[in-house]
């Protein structure tokens, strides 16, 4: 494989990166016009406990808010500070918006996650004025067809991972381009932690070995890295120069989880308690049903107010990615668990040993034909209608464990040549 690898030379102008600025803020400014110009987080819910998920230019340049940071402490630094509670769908429908805009372009293009995207551009578009044109008819696009307020930044390098790391440099609206002759100096100008990849463990490990920045960790020989990581450092070698070794390979995952929040009051009753977990079942075989998986095994969370945790798991004899069977599992799991009359934090569903459905013996695995109709059925409903379109008639009128949305990895490439 890496013979392969090396045998494929790095070439300039190869990827072009678009990384959405503060793109959930952005988004909600583009939306209200009255919030443009001003300091806004976004939020998963309006409470003190909230941290945020996204934070507008202005917020971050004036005021130093970051994602992650509390809400108290984010208005600490700006009194006049707006905070909205998020907008999951109007998000994806910009997402989808942004696909498209890149799609009628000549590259093959390469989704990250809801706001990063990569593009592969074609032999013959590899020269610096080809890619600045790009750059600027993208920009121009989103300007055009999605408004002033979503700008992105671009990235341009020889791989995918150096692209990203371009695209971060100059935010917001920035072009970087990295040139493999000027790779010393680029990683001169950056910390380890700040390397994509690069998190605290690796950057300990390095540390330990005497690496103590970006330049001497790019300037180590592959027997050193291969002795040290092994594939992992052979991996590193060649993506520090400019080889491609990021190319999307999609695995399903391994396993899959939902949690919320408990908002409120937390003293729950045996309804409220069984109401959340529906819910969250819900949104969990949702899911597995959207890789096309089932699961051979459930796991129930509980994080109680006093800092306390109980979980337990349960095999579900087979696989199963219907609705019914992953909520009976789950609520069989809240019976056992001892949560009467103690105020609750936190309800998370975890689903494990999953396998593809189409390779299962359906005949003695698969649930009830019936619930399998339904479970689709229902998500044909809500993939256009939005996911709080169904849902059971118990439920009517709740809404605990509302859509939420991430920056996970999407792994959708297109087809284009």
């Amino acid at each position: 494989m890496f013979e392969e690898m090396l045998a494929a030379q790095p070439v300039d102008y190869s990827v072009m990166y678009v990384d959405m600025n503060s793109f959930f803020a952005s988004v909600e400014q583009q939306e209200n016009p009255e919030w443009r110009g001003k300091p806004l987080v976004v939020v998963p819910y309006l409470h003190s406990n909230a941290s945020i998920v996204a934070a507008s230019n202005e917020a971050k340049a004036n005021y130093g808010i970051r994602v992650g940071m509390k809400l108290p402490q984010a208005t600490a630094r700006c009194p006049g500070l707006i905070a909205v509670s998020d907008h999951p769908s109007v998000y994806r429908d910009y997402h989808q918006r942004i696909m498209a805009i890149l799609d009628g372009f000549y590259c093959k293009i390469g989704v990250r996650s809801i706001d990063e995207a990569y593009m592969i551009i074609p032999s013959y578009a590899r020269t610096k004025n080809a890619v600045y044109a790009l750059s600027q008819a993208i920009k121009a696009a989103f300007d055009r067809e999605l408004g002033e307020y979503t700008k992105c930044s671009v990235g341009v390098g020889p791989n995918i991972w150096l692209a990203k790391m371009a695209a971060g440099q100059h935010k917001p609206d920035g072009l970087t381009v990295v040139l493999l002759s000027d790779l010393m100096e680029f990683y001169g100008t950056l910390k380890l932690i700040e390397f994509t990849g690069v998190g605290r463990r690796m950057a300990r490990q390095l540390y330990a070995r005497g690496i103590m920045n970006a330049s001497t960790f790019y300037a180590q020989s592959l027997p050193a890295l291969r002795s040290s990581f092994g594939v992992v450092g052979t991996k590193w070698y060649l993506r520090m120069r400019g080889y491609e070794v990021d190319l999307d390979t999609p695995m399903p995952p391994k396993s899959l989880s939902h949690q919320v929040t408990v908002i409120g009051n937390k003293q729950l009753g045996p309804v409220a308690a069984a109401r959340y977990i529906r819910r969250l079942a819900d949104r969990v075989s949702a899911r597995l049903r959207s890789y096309g998986l089932g699961a051979g095994q459930v796991s129930l969370f509980v994080r109680y107010e006093d800092g306390a945790i109980w979980h337990a798991r349960s095999s579900l004899g087979g696989q199963f990615g219907d609705t019914a069977t992953i909520t009976n599992y789950s609520l069989g799991l809240l019976d056992q668990s001892g949560w009467h009359g103690r105020k609750v934090r936190l309800f998370a569903i975890a689903v494990t040993q999953l396998a593809a459905m189409h390779q299962l013996d359906l005949g003695l695995l698969a649930p009830r034909t019936s619930d399998v109709v339904l479970s689709r059925t229902i998500d044909e409903i809500r993939y256009k209608y939005g996911p709080s379109a169904i849902g059971s008639a118990r439920e009517l009128g709740t809404d605990l464990v509302p859509d939420r949305i991430g920056f996970g990895h999407l792994g959708r490439i297109s087809k284009k040549p």
